[in-house]
């Protein structure tokens, strides 16, 4: 018989036991859940330690245990690395979706104002029909465009916002810049007067920073949409 561990064993393990209102025994109830501590799927408790564990004792993020944040490190990486290309892809992006509108293959010029839905075709045949799908085909198209485009401009947006407010050293500042230009780590080296070695260093310390503009926005949704 195969065993299922409950994915919040750690919480259970760490937190639980030492938490005041449990109540261990054969139950294991949480008296402030009125549940058994097996049920529990989010806890306050759980997100003061996840909150702690990422700050060291000089009250500097801390990158060196955790899972997660090897994982918001991995995506502040990549979206600085890829914020030259998303910008350009944002470009062609808005190009494609407003050629698909105004094309007059499927979709009817000069409505674009009242939205991509107007100006399909209004087909009498029902999924057989020929127009019908064109247009369904063409409706999705447009959708997974533009869900890619609020996705890379998102993510742009914070680079950028990231860029305009931060805590980096003027060093830092020159090798993100550099970055967020498209140019090789070994010509952002030269200009800033470092070797690459020392520019990569350079690079990781940017990468943190933004991973925790990251973490920060993550959490803050997180207590909006418990609110």
């Amino acid at each position: 018989m195969q065993t299922t561990i409950n994915p919040n064993h750690h919480y259970i393990e760490s937190v639980c036991s030492k938490c005041p209102g449990t109540h261990w025994g054969k139950s294991a109830k949480c008296r402030i859940h009125d549940m058994h501590i097996g049920q529990i799927t989010s806890c306050q408790q759980w997100e003061d330690e996840e909150t702690e564990q990422w700050i060291d004792d000089d009250g500097q993020i801390a990158f060196t245990s955790l899972e997660p944040a090897l994982e918001l490190l991995h995506v502040a990486q990549d979206e600085l690395d890829g914020y030259y290309w998303m910008t350009q892809q944002i470009e062609h992006l808005r190009e494609a979706i407003q050629s698909g509108i105004n094309t007059t293959d499927g979709l009817a010029a000069g409505t674009a104002q009242y939205g991509i839905e107007a100006t399909l075709p209004k087909a009498k045949g029902g999924n057989s029909d020929p127009v019908f799908r064109a247009a369904r085909n063409n409706l999705k198209a447009w959708e997974r465009l533009n869900g890619r485009l609020k996705r890379f401009e998102n993510k742009v947006k914070r680079v950028d916002a990231f860029a305009e407010k931060n805590n980096l050293s003027e060093k830092e500042q020159i090798v993100l810049e550099g970055i967020m230009d498209g140019q090789k780590m070994k010509d952002i080296a030269k200009e800033v007067g470092v070797s690459r070695t020392r520019a990569q260093e350079l690079k990781l310390e940017v990468v943190k920073n933004l991973a925790w503009v990251i973490y920060d926005e993550e959490k803050k949704g997180k207590e909006k949409a418990l609110s």
